[in-house]
């Protein structure tokens, strides 16, 4: 059975191809001539590369950046949220309750101890006042890393709370790294999502990293920006140059060329239309519970009431179960969510940057093979070939 898998790709749609192209060969020209591919690059950056991420902040939201102390680049945001885990001097990391995945095994890896913060995925509310008390018993600084909006949710945090609750408490009690998708897609006309260094004092405690994966469908060239405080980005400087973290300069190039030639709209709208007119009515026919996202490129779907009482009765978790199963069934693949946290075993997820037509077409299979949330149970011999699947897992390859 051909399985379409609408959990984790990142695909790029055939009508933003061409301008990538373009994008992509006059990088290759300009990079031959200036002879980037034998040379060394510069750990910070190219200048060119610093200057067109801190025209996107100045363009997006008025935020006066400097390129040279308050700019640098990385290997996109999973190596960003590394660099920063060992350039600064703390022990504690606090993070989302429902988080990437990676922010969490990044933390394990480098021995730093983890503080949830709880989240409510359905209002997008951070409830910082738990954890205030423990904080205040370690009396050290530490590091806050969120994604906004929130991954794997898509939901947003409210201005006023960005303003009045989250930098005030992490000036009281250590630096904020955000992964923002601040060149993301909104699904609300009238919320723009405002990168949270453009908020009054974030500067003081904040880095902000984007990257050009999703927003601009570049994710082969694995680059990244991170924007903010001095201090912070001297420190993640002065350990890219110890730890000869470099980007290849033909992928710099190619990176400042897309950020000032191809506009952020470009899948932005297209997605939008699709979740509103085909996406969200098809789940509707489903009865599929789900969390409507604010903004972003991922989206949650509920497990179905049966999947989760029968994962508690075989001791499965519910979000993998899921997955599995429905994917062995019915041929379409949803990533499970387990590993965003331990609510993530109520959900499962699609991404939304498909090629056109791809999510629809997999609702549109379910409901013609007569998939219901409300009363899909995996069958039996589902349930044995993914006990045999998993036991027979060798987890090194993984």
């Amino acid at each position: 059975m051909e399985i379409i898998d609408i959990g984790s790709s990142i695909m790029v749609d055939k009508s933003e191809l061409p301008l990538i192209k373009e994008v992509v060969d006059k990088g290759h020209k300009i990079s031959l001539q200036r002879g980037l591919y034998t040379n060394y690059p510069s750990s910070w950056g190219q200048i060119e590369l610093r200057k067109a991420i801190v025209s996107v902040f100045k363009k997006k939201a008025g935020v006066k950046l400097d390129p040279n102390k308050e700019t640098m680049i990385t290997q996109g945001i999973i190596k960003a949220v590394d660099t920063t885990l060992q350039s600064l001097v703390i022990s504690h990391v606090a993070i989302p309750s429902l988080s990437p995945y990676y922010i969490r095994s990044l933390a394990i890896l480098r021995k730093k101890k983890i503080i949830e913060i709880p989240f409510d995925p359905y209002s997008g509310e951070l409830k910082l006042s738990v954890i205030e008390n423990k904080i205040n018993k370690l009396n050290k600084k530490i590091l806050f890393i969120i994604s906004h909006p929130n991954s794997p949710t898509g939901r947003v945090f409210k201005n006023s709370f960005i303003s009045n609750n989250l930098i005030p408490f992490v000036k009281k009690h250590g630096y904020l790294f955000s992964d923002s998708y601040v060149l993301a897609t909104s699904f609300n006309n009238s919320k723009e999502i405002k990168p949270i260094i453009s908020y009054e004092g974030a500067k003081e405690v904040t880095v902000e990293a984007i990257t050009l994966s999703k927003e601009l469908g570049l994710p082969g060239i694995r680059i990244g920006g991170i924007v903010g405080n001095k201090e912070i980005i001297n420190a993640l400087r002065l350990y890219a140059s110890c730890s000869l973290d470099m980007v290849p300069g033909p992928n710099q190039q190619i990176a400042a060329i897309a950020l000032n030639e191809i506009p952020f709209g470009v899948s932005a709208e297209r997605i939008k239309e699709e979740l509103a007119n085909e996406i969200i009515p098809s789940l509707l026919k489903l009865e599929w519970s789900f969390i409507k996202p604010d903004a972003g490129y991922d989206m949650l779907l509920e497990v179905p009431p049966k999947c989760r009482s029968l994962a508690k009765r075989i001791n499965i978790d519910p979000s993998l179960l899921t997955s599995m199963s429905i994917a062995i069934e019915y041929g379409v693949a949803f990533c499970p969510t387990n590993n965003f946290g331990k609510q993530g075993s109520n959900y499962v997820r699609i991404v939304l940057k498909q090629e056109k037509g791809t999510i629809p077409h997999a609702l549109e299979l379910l409901l013609e093979k007569g998939f219901n949330w409300n009363i899909y149970k995996p069958k039996k011999r589902t349930i044995n070939s993914f006990l045999k699947t998993t036991e027979d897992l060798d987890i090194t390859y993984l």
